[in-house]
């Protein structure tokens, strides 16, 4: 019994940290070994956390335990179908008609870009989190990331309920930012925009903060951090689209397909991508996944095209 207890009190203070050491904050999500179990979350529970999320953020963040993962195949349909009455709201409340009034090939190229465009923002936000969390030095499991990204998700999913304003009177009101060629790339600011911003930002922060823990100046930096990665998702990513389609108009006009086709393939690609990247992550083979990603956007491509639109 001595021996052993001598071993032990040897083994610990070899490991033990120098004096003086700055003690690194816990990371949980971080730490869980690969042959652990892992506890799926139902699919309602996790909604009834990403609402409460909206009102306790950063508790919300705190608590996400090191062995949850969501319900994948469950929150992906979910996603796409949410995407669905989310395009008919959205077009209702900003263009002031409902979907089915336009020509049946837009109408049916505006209800697939939703419903595409609603799993790439999780996929987007999940990966965008996780690999900023790793260039803080201060890294997540992909399954952290996923769950964190979907209480970003569900602000999103929100915003057509809180444009249901514009009903009543309030009109959006169009921005516009002058390019060179006589081209422009327009905004629609509406309601769910004072909504939207400030929950998001609220919510990167308490990511940020529970990463950070320790470090001076930490709330500071993760406002920082916040409202960055915001002027950059919504100022670069959105109108790369709009982008595309004034060069589709400058190079081969005599194909012009519409701003909106170019999100409803891009957002295609990103659904693909992101499974490749998720199946990547969980120990599939690098060369059989990318090429059957690659095979599916060429998919993409070939199937939306019949869904382009003329001017």
């Amino acid at each position: 019994m001595t021996m052993r207890f001598g071993r032990t009190m040897l083994s610990r203070a070899q490991h033990a940290p120098l004096p003086g050491t700055p003690e690194e904050p816990p990371n949980v999500a971080a730490q869980l070994p690969t042959n652990r179990p892992r506890h799926t979350i139902p699919l309602g529970t996790l909604l009834w956390r990403g609402v409460r999320a909206l009102r306790h953020p950063h508790e919300a963040f705190r608590t996400i335990r090191a062995d949850e993962q969501v319900p994948f195949l469950r929150l992906l349909l979910l996603m796409v179908a949410w995407g669905a009455p989310y395009a008919l709201l959205h077009f209702r409340t900003i263009g002031r008609h409902w979907l089915w009034q336009s020509p049946p090939r837009i109408a049916w190229c505006l209800l697939l870009t939703f419903m595409l465009v609603a799993p790439t923002n999780w996929f987007l936000g999940s990966i965008g989190l996780r690999q900023v969390a790793r260039w803080l030095k201060r890294p997540v499991t992909a399954e952290y990331a996923e769950i964190a990204a979907f209480y970003l998700w569900i602000v999103w999913a929100l915003m057509p309920l809180v444009d249901v304003v514009h009903w009543f009177g309030w009109r959006a009101r169009g921005l516009r930012v002058p390019l060179p060629g006589g081209f422009y790339l327009s905004f629609v600011a509406h309601a769910a925009w004072a909504f939207a911003f400030p929950w998001i930002v609220l919510e990167l922060t308490a990511f940020f903060v529970d990463r950070l823990q320790g470090e001076r100046h930490c709330l500071l930096k993760s406002l920082g951090l916040s409202v960055g990665l915001l002027i950059v998702v919504r100022g670069l990513w959105e109108p790369l689209f709009g982008l595309l389609c004034l060069a589709s108009q400058r190079l081969a006009p005599a194909y012009y397909v519409g701003d909106w086709w170019f999100v409803m393939v891009g957002s295609g690609v990103g659904v693909v991508m992101g499974c490749t990247w998720r199946t990547v992550l969980r120990g599939g083979g690098i060369r059989t996944t990318v090429l059957r990603g690659a095979l599916a956007c060429a998919a993409v491509l070939l199937l939306a095209w019949p869904f382009r639109y003329p001017r």
